[in-house]
């Protein structure tokens, strides 16, 4: 009995030995697809970040990119040699990257001399939907990959079951309990270790693509910041010349027409201070602060969210601290802080009736102000309140999930919190502090 249990034993330890190595073999495959998919991204980011700016340090990153992505696919090929269907749908990526690529590369050579070519390149690359399909050739081998593993620890379970069983009724004869509970916990630990693989290969996997996206995301906000600032330039001076142009008007609307000239070129700089002001939080993570009334913060927020309320009535009310007026903050920032959680109160309460909104401030105890913007509206799903300000986290169709981000991001940066949480009666409440300029 003693011989039959350790030979059962001694199986079962070279089933979990195969398990480990199937884990290993599969977290190996994932880290070199998103190895890929993330050098695909940066070759993208790069071309495009080359083509809008011509700075030589986009093309480095696509250059750099671009030399990675043979050598990880060749990596790839070299573990997925034994399965057939995985050499099948590599091929088909690999191909479609060599496809695009080659617009890449094409593009990136005509961007000085013929501009023109390369957008139309561009475009047939949109039509094409190389990128898209490249994600899919990687997403179907993941699944695959998975889906083996999966397959392989079903039949591990059930042998090992098995021969678990044996070796239990065997060591219960032989009144050898001691060795069934040293193969116990060799078990649980294995399989621990196998869940704690896993899980990290899933975090990482997910911290990639966050990393990339923002990484695109603030490229572009950088570029497009530079662009949009001098039309927004030119509107307000074209309204100011307007203005001087009616200055000596005697038509009974010309005071009306002045007035709406000098609110839309106010509007205009305000576009482009908030514009310059995303250029530089994003290029260096800095604010302004300066010392500002937090009425006139709200004030300005209101009256932009509520343009879109119009035709829908909302109850506003603002109680704000009066003995905490001011604050220290980066004001254009915090006009788009509340003018995100203002909209979002409202797009929250569209179907409501009536609608409520509530502002209001109190001072806390260590020089902060807190600010709470409240609403009646069906309030947020309890599964989606520990990500509701994770990047790309939205429950908007339309959405892109980077409001309450940015929120966080803007709160954080002058040295407070926020939080979301039910309102007593139906709704939510958003609380954020920022730092108090009043004396205690």
């Amino acid at each position: 009995m003693l011989v039959v249990a350790t030979v059962a034993l001694a199986y079962s330890l070279m089933q979990i030995r195969d398990n480990s190595s199937w884990v290993r073999h599969t977290n190996d495959v994932l880290r070199l697809i998103a190895g890929i998919e993330r050098a695909v991204l940066q070759a993208e980011s790069g071309e495009r970040g080359y083509l809008l700016t011509r700075v030589g340090e986009y093309r480095a990153a696509y250059e750099t990119a671009k030399s990675a992505l043979p050598h990880a696919i060749d990596d790839l090929a070299k573990i997925v040699g034994d399965s057939a269907e995985q050499q099948q749908n590599l091929a088909a990526v690999r191909s479609s990257i060599e496809m695009r690529l080659a617009q890449l590369q094409r593009v990136v050579e005509l961007a000085q001399d013929d501009p023109q070519t390369s957008l139309d390149i561009l475009e047939q690359a949109r039509v094409d939907l190389l990128t898209q399909r490249i994600e899919r050739g990687l997403s179907t081998m993941t699944k695959y990959e998975q889906a083996v593993l999966k397959e392989r620890q079903r039949n591990f379970e059930r042998s090992n079951f098995a021969a678990a069983a044996v070796a239990t009724c065997l060591v219960i004869l032989a009144l050898a309990s001691g060795c069934v509970g040293a193969f116990l916990i060799e078990r649980q630990r294995t399989m621990a270790r196998q869940q704690a693989s896993d899980q990290r290969l899933r975090e990482l996997q997910a911290e990639l693509l966050h990393v990339a996206r923002l990484g695109t995301m603030g490229e572009m906000s950088a570029a497009l910041a530079h662009e949009l600032n001098q039309p927004l330039a030119a509107i307000a001076n074209y309204l100011k010349g307007s203005r001087r142009l009616l200055q000596d008007s005697t038509d009974k609307s010309a005071e009306r027409i002045r007035t709406a000239l000098d609110k839309a070129a106010e509007q205009a700089l305000r576009a482009g201070e908030v514009i310059q002001r995303l250029r530089q939080f994003v290029s260096r993570g800095e604010t302004e602060k300066t010392n500002e009334r937090l009425d006139r913060i709200v004030d300005d927020a209101l009256a932009l969210a509520l343009v879109v309320a119009k035709d829908r009535a909302v109850e506003v009310s603002v109680n704000l601290d009066p003995t905490a007026e001011r604050v220290l903050v980066d004001k254009v920032q915090i006009q788009q802080l509340l003018l995100n959680l203002i909209r979002n109160a409202l797009e929250a309460m569209e179907h409501q009736e009536p609608r409520e909104l509530e502002i209001s401030s109190r001072r806390g105890e260590d020089g902060m102000l807190e600010v709470v913007v409240a609403d009646n509206g069906p309030g947020i799903d309890p599964q989606l309140a520990d990500k509701l300000f994770l990047p790309f986290m939205t429950t908007k169709t339309s959405g892109m999930g980077v409001g309450l981000s940015l929120c966080r991001t803007i709160v954080t940066a002058h040295g407070g919190d926020i939080q979301a949480e039910p309102r007593p009666g139906g709704g939510t409440v958003f609380r954020f502090t920022i730092p108090s300029a009043d004396p205690l």
